[in-house]
Formats: structure tokens, sequence, C-alpha cells
């Protein structure tokens, strides 16, 4: 399943709801396969689109940005639990609503500087809720741009002492969405949307209620001079 390639076009469920491509990914270049969390190899192409993703927005400047690491998160039982939570809500849309919609797409996050994402990962830390960018919606905030997370990335330390920053590349179910401008008197969304939409400083942000729609498939760390 190499949902990577699609990066800058996004998945659309009606190609793939019947077939196999959301079983649990298993990429042969994984250097380890006991942990949930393993390093993918700098040479292999899942690396270097992923990379390719990052410096889309965040341009690699004189090494200022340059990747450190990116770790995969493969635990299967996670997985098949954002699968399944995939196949519910596509199944309840009719034909004409998946067709015209892209359900699953490639978001930022930014933990933030008090928690570790890897704890996000492994379940003992949640995503932050928070009421931001003039959006009464409050909720978990996902951008198409890394350039946005950066900010909020989680700061750590090498061996070396070099300032490492890490965010985020999670695979997100949108479902059916609303778009809106900034508006601080809107409210909750009906059920029977996954997710608000609207744009700031040019990126696309995406407001989540519920972090079972959100698969954090990798962690991408930079070397911050």
């Amino acid at each position: 399943y190499q949902v990577i390639t699609s990066l800058h076009r996004p998945i659309n469920t009606i190609d793939l709801i019947g077939g196999d491509c959301f079983k649990t990914p298993r990429s042969a270049e994984l250097d380890s396969k006991s942990d949930p969390i393993t390093s993918l190899n700098k040479n292999c192409d899942e690396f270097k689109n992923v990379e390719a993703a990052f410096h889309s927005s965040v341009p690699a400047n004189q090494g200022k940005y340059e990747i450190d690491s990116i770790r995969k998160f493969t635990d299967p039982s996670k997985r098949d639990i954002w699968v399944s939570t995939l196949k519910y809500i596509a199944k309840k849309q009719p034909n004409e609503i998946l067709k015209s919609r892209e359900f699953v797409k490639f978001l930022w996050y930014g933990s933030g500087v008090d928690v570790n994402p890897e704890d996000i990962i492994h379940g003992s830390k949640h995503y932050t809720k928070i009421k931001d960018e003039g959006w009464g919606e409050q909720g978990i905030y996902l951008a198409s741009d890394a350039s946005y997370m950066a900010k909020h990335a989680y700061p750590t330390k090498d061996d070396k002492k070099n300032n490492l920053k890490t965010i985020i590349l999670a695979e997100c179910i949108v479902g059916v969405s609303i778009e809106c401008s900034p508006n601080k008197k809107i409210g909750d969304p009906p059920p029977t949307i996954q997710t608000v939409v609207g744009y700031s400083h040019g990126t696309r942000i995406y407001i989540f209620n519920k972090p079972e729609l959100i698969f954090p498939t990798y962690l991408v760390t930079w070397k911050q001079q």
C-alpha cells in the first residue's frame, strides 16, 4: 500500500473502499518490524516522498531544515480500528457523494512543546483540542502544509546537542466536511459532518472533533539551526 505516493493528490475512497488498499502497510524497506514505531531508510522512496512533502512548504535553506529522521507507525491493531472507522463512514454515503469527495488526506499536526508526539502514538497522551484561528469550533487542528505546523513542533536534542523538532504527518478521514471562513460564532457541526475546513495564513486548516479519524502514520524530525 504505497499511500505516500498520493501525498499531492489525496486519496479518493471510491477507488479503494472495496479493495485491499487500506490494509496495514508493511514496507519491506523498514529497518525493523518489532517496534510499532520504525525508522525509514533514508535511501528508500517512501522516505524521499515524505521528505519532499515536508520541503514543499518548508524550504531546505542551507541545512536549516534538514530532515534528521522519518519514523513510521505500523501497529496493526490500531490501524485496523482506523480502517474500520473509514469503511463505516464511507459506506453510509451515497455513491454520488463518494465520487465527488476525497475522504482521506495526509495532514500535518504539531503537538506543541509540552506533548511528545510519540506519547500520542502510544496512547499515553491525547491530541490537544483547541479553539483557535477565529473559529468558534473547538477541535483538533491539522494543516495541509508542514510550514504551518512547524511552529507547533515538539522540541528535543540529539546526542550532539543539535536542536531537533518533530511533527506528525497523519492519514486523516476528512469524510463529509463543511467549509467556512473564520467565524467565532460557528457552533458544533451536526453529527453527519466529520470536519470543518477553512483557510488561515494561506494554508488549508482541518478541524476534527474525533481523534479516531486521525492515524499518525509518520513522525518527521528535522534539525533546527
